[in-house]
């Protein structure tokens, strides 16, 4: 589901029709298993309504099958948003709902809360019903109106009562997505209210967590750096430099980690900037 985008752009139209009439016919939600909300909301959800988009413009005899897989899926994820603050559980059942976690977590990464916005606010466009969008833009505000007076906000969150139970702010693990996915919306949406999110956001950042082309874990409260380490998570943020038209600090981000790449011949899973040589390599991450 993850690639279907992928074979359109790889021109592989015959092997798209037949995983698009396979995916039709054949999958289902209704499964007895607890599931990652997070990642089945970017993978497999992100990946239907993308699939629905193309084969509405390339396969003449395509009927919107895919969209309804989208929206039986979204329907079982949106259970986990049915908390006091907004902020969802990163677990929940496909067939019982948050019944079906008995054990579940009350913490959820903000990375996690903050990246429902473009595949929610699509199903919402697509369906008519709005109330996916309401849910992930709800989720996102509960992070936003619990920031700190200098404009941060942790990576990790109650969704109970809303308190950060991690206070590191900063780009990487547990943050990540977040900042794409509130310029995207912005975008995509013609959102402006995240849009100014985001730009409260970066600048916070920028006076607080940058160092040159490094961007460090800082106390969402005080504005000090909680450590001296990087995680190759938060290489990406030149990306999103670029794409908000900071290119001079894009092109700093770039060169810092692509000298870290160049020092290792990878990049390193964890390094210490007071050490400059990586602490660990892995040949793979493991998905949450």
């Amino acid at each position: 589901v993850d690639s279907l985008d992928s074979l359109v752009l790889f021109g592989r139209m015959d092997d798209f029709r037949f995983a698009v009439q396979w995916l039709s016919e054949n999958l289902r939600f209704n499964k007895d298993v607890v599931v990652s909300t997070f990642e089945l909301n970017i993978r497999v959800l992100g990946g239907l309504l993308s699939g629905h988009l193309l084969a509405e413009k390339k396969l003449p005899e395509y009927r919107g099958a895919l969209l309804a897989k989208a929206e039986d899926l979204g329907s079982r994820l949106a259970e986990a948003f049915d908390t006091p603050t907004g902020l969802p559980y990163s677990r929940v059942h496909l067939t019982r709902g948050m019944q079906g976690v008995p054990d579940k977590s009350q913490t959820i990464t903000a990375a996690e809360a903050g990246s429902f916005l473009m595949e929610f606010g699509v199903l919402s466009i697509l369906t008519g019903d709005m109330s996916y969008y309401a849910k992930a833009r709800r989720s996102l505000l509960a992070l936003w109106n619990k920031r700190s007076s200098i404009g941060l906000f942790g990576s990790a969150a109650n969704v109970e009562s809303g308190a950060f139970e991690n206070r590191a702010a900063g780009v990487g693990p547990g943050l990540d997505s977040l900042f794409e996915y509130l310029v995207k919306a912005y975008v995509l949406f013609d959102d402006l209210e995240l849009w100014h999110i985001f730009q409260d956001i970066y600048q916070a950042l920028d006076k607080h967590a940058k160092f040159e082309g490094f961007s460090f874990n800082t106390d969402m409260f005080r504005g000090a750096w909680t450590a001296s380490t990087l995680s190759p998570l938060a290489a990406f943020w030149g990306s999103v430099q670029a794409m908000v038209g900071d290119v001079q600090g894009a092109m700093r981000t770039h060169t810092y980690w692509t000298a870290l790449w160049s020092q290792n011949s990878a990049l390193p899973e964890v390094l210490d900037v007071n050490n400059i040589m990586g602490m660990a390599m892995s040949p793979a991450r493991d998905c949450p």
